[in-house]
């Protein structure tokens, strides 16, 4: 017989909620490389958000990687050109919710109850956070963290930033931040800045 779209769509969900429950059910003495006994991942990979972003992914994914880095690169945006990082927010959602639609394709996806994602956002974009996790969260994906890039980035915008994120985080909208992109006195002085701000 014809199946209808309506049975085809609950045979779909059936069959998400058994790959769901089986990941859930691993023993940790299987689980993959990246998640220890706590479920956090230990191993990731750093992805930019450009055209073969969806073939990058599915490779990895392919080949075990369940825990990414997703970088948005650094841009020079003219200073209070608001409108430019709205509209470069939009775009790199939409190239990010695009690669995410061709993972489905490949019925990849079916893991994605074991697939996380960091957003590695300059300070430019961190107004588009809510545009960014939306991309991951509506295809079904997990945000674990969301951090800033502080490469070049000025003491004064990394305060404002960190504020934001803070508050964020405060409203549950994402359970863990980080800094990413410097190292030595730079990272340092950035890691006191935000842990003042934290306190």
């Amino acid at each position: 017989g014809v199946l209808q779209e309506s049975e085809i769509v609950g045979l779909q969900n059936a069959c998400q909620r058994r790959v769901t429950d089986f990941v859930r059910r691993l023993p940790d003495s299987i689980l993959p490389l990246e998640l220890g006994a706590s479920r956090d991942p230990l191993v990731s990979m750093q992805l930019s958000v450009n055209p073969t972003l969806s073939a990058v992914l599915s490779d990895a994914l392919c080949n075990g990687i369940r825990h990414f880095h997703i970088l948005f690169g650094e841009a020079v945006v003219p200073f209070g050109d608001v409108s430019y990082a709205e509209q470069d927010g939009r775009l790199k959602a939409m190239q990010l919710a695009t690669a995410l639609s061709d993972i489905k394709k490949t019925g990849l996806h079916m893991f994605h109850d074991g697939i996380s994602f960091t957003l590695v956002t300059p300070p430019y974009l961190v107004g588009n956070f809510k545009e960014l996790q939306n991309a991951l969260t509506v295809s079904g994906y997990q945000l674990y963290c969301w951090s800033l890039d502080i490469r070049g980035a000025k003491r004064e915008d990394i305060v404002e930033c960190w504020t934001v994120m803070t508050q964020a985080r405060c409203h549950e909208e994402v359970s863990k931040l980080g800094l990413w992109g410097a190292k030595g006195k730079l990272f340092q002085q950035a890691f006191s800045d935000c842990h003042t701000i934290d306190k």
